[in-house]
């Protein structure tokens, strides 16, 4: 269950072009959306975080999308003439009372959003914490699938061929 009082907006091709500017072009764009959404959900899902993308209609391939939700993750794409900026602005509006953090690298962004009450989140911020998520995700199914093997697989042969002997009976006083 996803809690409403904490709220991330994220303007998303600003977080891609501050983090994979090396990456992009125009062919790419896409696919590094898609992997910004389905880590946001990841983000959404463990730290049960209200999380919105918003994007530019006409960036990458002048293609206008439809807002959807994605699992988690409501995203959202401007109408024309509308910025991310704008319409990010006006999500930290509509949820006035609960903990707002907008993540974007803008300077001129990030002040007006302290003065509407929401908190900043750099991108490198977002960064650390997607990549803390997938390095705790990825430890986890290390640990569970460990767990799969059966321990005389796990321990060293000696201490197994001793807890043998111990099973069938074979004590020595």
């Amino acid at each position: 269950m996803v809690n409403d009082d904490i709220v991330i907006i994220v303007d998303g091709y600003n977080y891609l072009y501050s983090i994979e500017k090396n990456r992009i072009n125009k062919m790419e764009l896409e696919q590094l959306r898609n992997r910004l959404i389905e880590d946001l959900n990841q983000l959404a899902k463990y730290k049960d975080w209200q999380v919105t993308v918003v994007f530019d209609s006409l960036k990458g391939n002048g293609i206008l999308h439809k807002n959807m939700k994605v699992n988690l993750v409501e995203v959202l794409f401007t109408k024309k003439g509308q910025s991310a900026d704008d319409l990010a602005e006006s999500l930290v509006y509509k949820n006035k009372g609960k903990k707002i953090f907008v993540v974007t690298s803008d300077y001129t962004h990030q002040r007006i959003t302290f003065g509407s009450g929401a908190f900043r989140m750099t991108t490198k911020q977002l960064k650390n914490d997607l990549d803390q998520l997938k390095k705790e995700i990825r430890d986890r199914t290390a640990f569970s699938s460990k767990l799969n093997i059966p321990i005389s697989k796990r321990i060293d042969q000696k201490i197994a061929k001793e807890l043998e002997r111990l099973r069938k009976g074979k004590v020595e006083v």
